[in-house]
């Protein structure tokens, strides 16, 4: 399955490149002329266009997607992001490997966290 992934404002650029060369769409919001669009803009967005979102602001967008309890393309969020690109980069290729080899993450989140890099998958069922 391919996913259409839209990168935040507070993740580097590069991504794109990740998931394009696994085969998925990806833009970051400042390719779509996006990064001064609010949080409630951008999930808009996501919502009406079907991307995944892939973001370090866990706690925002995790009560956003709780709170509306609507179906999604799944969520990645890669904490402790301020690590920086090469940590970025890793991370988010390590949840691209994950998708390619476990299948669709529709409805859920997957959490990057570091030390070393693991990866988490919840499912909006299993969110407090």
């Amino acid at each position: 399955m391919k996913y259409r992934f839209l990168i935040d404002a507070n993740l580097t650029p590069q991504l794109e490149g990740s998931a394009w060369a696994y085969g998925h769409e990806a833009y970051h919001v400042r390719t779509l002329g996006r990064e001064n669009d609010g949080d409630p803009v951008l999930l808009k967005l996501v919502e009406a266009e079907g991307y995944t979102l892939v973001t370090n602001n866990i706690e925002e967008f995790r009560t956003r997607y709780r709170n509306r309890q609507v179906f999604h393309a799944g969520v990645v969020f890669i904490a402790d992001a301020t690590r920086g690109r090469a940590y970025q980069l890793a991370a988010f290729g390590k949840a691209l490997a994950h998708i390619a080899s476990h299948g669709p993450i529709d409805n859920m989140e997957i959490l990057i966290e570091p030390d070393p890099i693991a990866i988490h998958k919840v499912t909006s069922a299993q969110l407090p």
